[in-house]
């Protein structure tokens, strides 16, 4: 059949472009006389011969008008390069999607999506240019109208993800809920309420409301509409504890010496104080991260002479990172941590990256300040002090992953390690962060959530606790699993108790010295479930705990829905951060003149979007 098209294409030079949308029907037999070709387009079969082609191009006239356009200029392009219109590749003709296409329906979901994620205006659909570009990338959709979305499309979204979220929190045992105010003087003060707890042992993060408040809020309006939304999703008796965190109070702390040249960054989080006391809420404790700053900030106001020292090596790092961007060589050694985080522990990074660079090789530059030996013992002890809240603030600050659990670990670790500095530095600073530990950090120690939590973390168990607190959390956890169901005894094998102890980071190495290492009775053919599990030994501080209680459902069932109920709380704001994706910048909803409620429910839907619906 190419043959005869070639043929065809000599005979008919003018035409030729005609047959490059039609080919030849099935069964048709192949004569230079009269004969019959299938559209590309729309698969209908058309009558000709190689001597009239009149009835191909009628019938790209009559269905396919802008491939007929330029079909009947196929010169016009190529000898005055006039640029194409958007009318040209665009079909009026081309059947519109009905609302029960999958295709319209899809298209319009992604609509729907890119409008609250992005929080773009909703008349965005009636923008002429944003018309024309759906249109010619898919001429069949049709655009919902500005009422179509918010009378129709957003609250039937919303409603759908409402539906989702209480039938997941309805099959849960327990979840933690955090609730969280953003507020500074340049941007509106937002309240947020989220909820954390694990399915099919991952941990999940899901927005359960938001809401504009301002300088008329108090604790009473916000109690108030905290218990409404519980109701709303029906988890008023679930909540383990209730985390607050004032955005506005977000700490910035920084090394001594630094405070000046990131006043900016610290202003751009400028405080405008709602003077709500978040702690008024039933179960409630403050962010653990947010406390441990405040230890380490009381630290740091008893730094001494170690002001102009980090300030002096900040700049020796600033000039060795520019030598390296003129050399043109920012990768590897040559290149020193960068000193532009605005907090003490990523700053802690950039001073520990000067005592790892060999000082034989800094006498290759001509740094303007150099530092003394003195100096960097200084630095030395200054990261050595530090780096054991630097190790807390790491293992709590993780995103989607268990983080309060290792909050008492963290609490008992700092203490050991300030206990033995202590006994080598002889200096306020040390002494004011073991009182600072006590007075900021015992309150977590006292909470019910984190100890259970703790325990129930098959890194931990019980090797952070004395044998007096081992006895009673394992009483508490006795009773807990029979209020769930009756006392099940399980079989435990003789590999899983004979297995060595883990080796613990700097942090926990506080848990391997005998006198914090448990000894428990040797497990018999048939144990308790509280008995079985704190019999094997802890499982590596890297490995992950709800993994564990995945493969152990069946064996530990009722512990396994404690370990579910305790374990999601998280230790930090990062969770939420994430999921809120703070940016004061764009939460403005006068910018676009959304209205309170529409804002509140395209925050909704954007913070909600990774749900299957």
């Amino acid at each position: 059949m190419s043959l005869i098209l070639q043929l065809l294409n000599s005979v008919m030079p003018s035409h030729s472009r005609i047959f490059n949308h039609f080919e030849w029907a099935q069964d048709q037999v192949t004569t230079l006389g009269n004969f019959k070709m299938k559209c590309k387009h729309c698969s209908r079969e058309v009558s000709g011969s190689y001597k009239a082609t009149s009835n191909f191009f009628t019938h790209m006239k009559r269905h396919h008008a802008d491939i007929h356009q330029v079909l009947k200029e196929p010169l016009l392009a190529e000898t005055t390069k006039v640029k194409p219109t958007v009318h040209r590749y665009v079909n009026p003709q081309q059947a519109a999607w009905k609302p029960t296409d999958p295709r319209q329906q899809v298209l319009t979901d992604s609509l729907v999506n890119f409008l609250t994620h992005s929080l773009q205006p909703l008349s965005r659909v009636e923008d002429p240019s944003f018309k024309t570009l759906l249109k010619l990338a898919q001429p069949s959709f049709v655009l919902p109208t500005q009422k179509q979305l918010s009378c129709v499309l957003l609250p039937a979204k919303t409603t759908s993800l409402h539906v989702t979220i209480s039938s997941q929190l309805a099959k849960i045992q327990g979840l933690c809920v955090t609730v969280s105010i953003w507020s500074s003087k340049d941007t509106p003060s937002f309240l947020g309420i989220t909820g954390h707890y694990i399915h099919n042992f991952k941990i999940k993060h899901v927005m359960l409301a938001f809401k504009r408040i301002d300088s008329s809020a108090n604790a009473e309006s916000i109690v108030l509409f905290y218990q409404q939304v519980l109701c709303r999703f029906g988890i008023e008796d679930k909540v383990v504890i209730v985390v607050v965190n004032h955005a506005s109070r977000k700490l910035s702390v920084t090394l001594p010496g630094l405070e000046q040249q990131y006043a900016y960054e610290n202003d751009n989080s400028a405080e405008f104080d709602t003077n709500v006391d978040l702690t008024y809420l039933p179960q409630s404790l403050n962010c653990f991260s947010h406390t441990l700053h405040l230890v380490v900030q009381d630290g740091l106001k008893h730094a001494g002479e170690m002001s102009g020292i980090i300030s002096k090596a900040n700049s020796v790092v600033n000039y060795l990172n520019q030598l390296s961007l003129e050399s043109g060589n920012c990768e590897g050694e040559s290149k020193k941590q960068c000193p532009d985080a605005v907090r003490w522990n990523s700053q802690l990074k950039m001073l520990r990256s000067i005592l790892k660079t060999n000082q034989s090789d800094l006498e290759q530059f001509e740094i303007p300040d150099k530092l003394t030996m003195y100096e960097l013992n200084i630095i030395k002890d200054i990261v050595e002090i530090l780096s054991p809240f630097e190790l807390a603030a790491d293992q709590t600050e993780k995103d989607s992953q268990v983080t309060a659990s290792c909050i008492l670990p963290c609490i008992r670790g700092l203490r050991a390690e300030m206990d033995e500095l202590s006994n080598t530095y002889k200096s306020q600073m040390v002494s004011t962060l073991k009182a600072s530990i006590n007075c900021h950090l015992t309150k977590y120690e006292h909470e019910e959530a984190f100890t259970l939590a703790a325990a129930l973390d098959p890194r931990w168990k019980l090797d952070w606790c004395t044998v007096e607190e081992a006895s009673n959390i394992k009483q508490i956890l006795t009773n807990k699993v029979s209020a769930l169901a009756m006392t099940i005894t399980e079989t435990s094998t003789a590999d899983e108790l004979s297995s060595p102890p883990k080796k613990r980071s700097s942090l926990f190495r506080f848990m391997a010295s005998d006198s914090h290492r448990l000894q428990f009775p040797t497990a018999t053919a048939t144990l308790s479930q509280v008995e079985s599990y704190f019999s094997q030994p802890s499982i590596p501080e890297d490995a992950d705990p709800l993994a564990f209680w995945e493969q152990h459902q069946v064996t530990l069932p009722q512990l396994a829905q404690l370990a579910s109920m305790y374990l999601p709380t998280p230790a930090s704001s990062a969770p939420v951060d994430h999921l809120f994706s703070v940016d004061c910048k764009a939460f403005q909803p006068e910018k676009y003149s959304f209205s309170n409620a529409m804002f509140e429910e395209l925050m909704f839907i954007r913070c909600n979007g990774q749900l299957n619906c």
